[in-house]
C-alpha cells in the first residue's frame, strides 16, 4: 500500500481484507495513517514517489529474466482485461445515449470531445467518476486528481488548488450534488479571487454514495443482531 491508507472509515470494513499468507508493506509520508485500520507487516514513513522508484531499482537489479518475464505477463494480462471492461462498458453506455433526463456517461462523451489535451480533472464524483474515468482515461501525470478518500466536499476547493498550481492549464472539478452541500461556498472563493477553474456539480438527485452503501451496511447489521 503506497501512498494511502487502508480503507477509510465512512464505511468501514471490519473484517480481514488481505488474504492469509498476504505479506502487507505501508508506505506513507503521515506515520499517522500507517496501520490505521487493518495491521501491517512492515510500516515505512517516507515520499511514495521516491521510494517506489528505489524500489523499483532495487527489483530491477536483482529480479530473474524469468521473474521479469512473468511480471510482463501479468502486466499485459491486467492490461488486457481492463481493456476488455472499458469496451463493455462503453458497450452499455450506448442504450444510455439519448436517455432523458441526460445521463452523465453521455455527457463524460460529449464533454470528452470537445477538451484540450492538456485539459486537468480534479475527480471528485464519487458514483460518477467511473464514467469520467472511461471517457477521459488518466494516463498522464499531473492532469488527474482526487482524494485520498474519508470525507465529502474536496471536489470544488481541490479543483481551486490544481487550478491555482496549474495557472496555464484548463481545469475541472468534479463533484456530486451530496459533496458540493459540504463546500459550496467554495465557489463564492474563486470568484472573488478570479480562480478559472470549471465545476461540474453531477445532479444525482439524492445523496447517492450513502443510499449505495445502506443496503449492505443494514444487511451486515441483520447479520450481527445489530
Amino acid at each position: 500500500m503506497c501512498g494511502t491508507y487502508l480503507l477509510p472509515e465512512v464505511f468501514p470494513e471490519l473484517g480481514t481484507i488481505f488474504a492469509p499468507d498476504a505479506k502487507v508493506i505501508h508506505i506513507d509520508l503521515n506515520a499517522y495513517e500507517i496501520a490505521k485500520n487493518h495491521p501491517v507487516d512492515m510500516g515505512l514513513v517516507s515520499d511514495p514517489k521516491s521510494t517506489l522508484a528505489k524500489l523499483a531499482s532495487a527489483l530491477a537489479a536483482i529480479m530473474t529474466p524469468t521473474q521479469q518475464a512473468a511480471a510482463r505477463a501479468r502486466a499485459a494480462e491486467i492490461a488486457k482485461a481492463k481493456d476488455t471492461k472499458r469496451s463493455s462498458q462503453l458497450e452499455r453506455d450506448k442504450a444510455l445515449r439519448d436517455a432523458v433526463p441526460l445521463h452523465f456517461s453521455r455527457f463524460m462523451e460529449e464533454l470528452t470531445a470537445q477538451l484540450p489535451a492538456e485539459t486537468t480533472i480534479f475527480d471528485e464524483a464519487l458514483t460518477n467518476s467511473p464514467a469520467i474515468e472511461r471517457y477521459r482515461p488518466p494516463t498522464e501525470p499531473g492532469h488527474y486528481f482526487l482524494t485520498r478518500g474519508g470525507s465529502l466536499g474536496v471536489g470544488i476547493p481541490g479543483a481551486i488548488g490544481v487550478k491555482l498550481a496549474n495557472p496555464d492549464k484548463p481545469v475541472i472539478g468534479f463533484t456530486g450534488d451530496g459533496g458540493a452541500m459540504y463546500t459550496i461556498q467554495a465557489l463564492w472563493s474563486a470568484t472573488r479571487h478570479n480562480v478559472d477553474a470549471k465545476f461540474v456539480i453531477c445532479n444525482n438527485r439524492s445523496y447517492r454514495l450513502t443510499a449505495g452503501e445502506h443496503p449492505r451496511l443494514l444487511a451486515g447489521a441483520a447479520d450481527t443482531g445489530a
